[in-house]
């Protein structure tokens, strides 16, 4: 399952039978992932790069249920006071914040995340010309004593019992706040959920679960990839079930998110924005493949 992004053939093959690939060496320069953890550690210090955040803490003296709570209710939003305060403090209240529009702040990611051999991927994944680059988001997750919440746990993304071909999606994850003996926090049950032979409320029941909740014979498909700095892994979110585990550090990453255009993630991805002069310098496939963003 670890491969080198030229090796094609045999990456897909892992992919659609395990969900997930590991990249290794996906960006060739140390002083790219070294760059991309300053601009984000800075970042993290100014509000106007920031965006909404649920604060966990305020969240738990309401007595509120965090596997229930709606993040989109406003009072549960870290205020700009509180971000002001630097990542230090308000890393305390919350357990991950996301930077705003990351094309623009860090242009770096733009060519590993619209790379050919991404592309080609994709394209070989979901057996089309024209596979699209839906979403791309830079989260930060914070070491604190704050109690799990959301990716912490198993789930799938979408949380459907069945999802449609045509809603399938890639997600590449690139972390850098590794370093060198460091192997990353992600791990996943590498077995299609159509082959666990559960029922509707079986499923739903193991989103957000624990490695305990699955049934001990599927404990043999849990794997922990060993992500390396420089790596990246690709791995299919609405098929697999997956989680993130809490870091014993500020956690840095990147994900990009790829599918058909059909897909419901294509509402949202005139949200991200890249500049006019970047877009114009990619090659035609490239243009082709981020053409439902915004270009600035």
């Amino acid at each position: 399952m670890y491969f080198l992004k030229n090796q094609i053939t045999p990456l897909i093959s892992s992919l659609n039978k395990n969900g997930i690939v590991v990249i290794n060496s996906l960006i060739e320069k140390e002083y790219v992932v070294n760059k991309i953890k300053r601009k984000c550690f800075k970042f993290l210090n100014n509000s106007k790069y920031l965006d909404k955040s649920f604060n966990i803490k305020k969240a738990l003296k309401k007595k509120i249920d965090l596997n229930t709570v709606t993040i989109h209710k406003k009072n549960l939003f870290l205020t700009k006071n509180e971000l002001n305060t630097g990542y230090k403090k308000f890393s305390r209240l919350t357990n991950s914040i996301e930077l705003i529009d990351p094309l623009l702040n860090l242009p770096e990611l733009i060519e590993y995340i619209v790379s050919d051999e991404i592309i080609n991927i994709c394209s070989k994944h979901f057996k089309t010309n024209s596979p699209r680059l839906l979403y791309v988001a830079f989260r930060c997750y914070f070491k604190n004593n704050l109690p799990p919440s959301d990716v912490n746990y198993y789930h799938t993304d979408d949380r459907k019992f069945v999802t449609k071909s045509g809603e399938n999606l890639l997600k590449l994850a690139i972390p850098f706040h590794l370093d060198k003996k460091d192997s990353g926090e992600y791990s996943q049950l590498i077995i299609n959920k159509k082959k666990l032979k559960i029922n509707k409320r079986e499923f739903s029941k193991l989103q957000h679960s624990e490695a305990r909740d699955f049934p001990k014979k599927f404990h043999k498909f849990l794997f922990h990839p060993n992500v390396k700095k420089r790596s990246g892994y690709v791995f299919d979110p609405n098929n697999f079930f997956h989680k993130a585990s809490k870091p014993n550090k500020t956690r840095l990453i990147c994900y990009a998110v790829y599918g058909k255009k059909t897909s419901y993630l294509s509402k949202k991805t005139k949200k991200i924005k890249i500049t006019k002069k970047i877009f114009n310098n990619l090659n035609e496939n490239a243009k082709k493949f981020t053409c439902l963003l915004t270009k600035t």
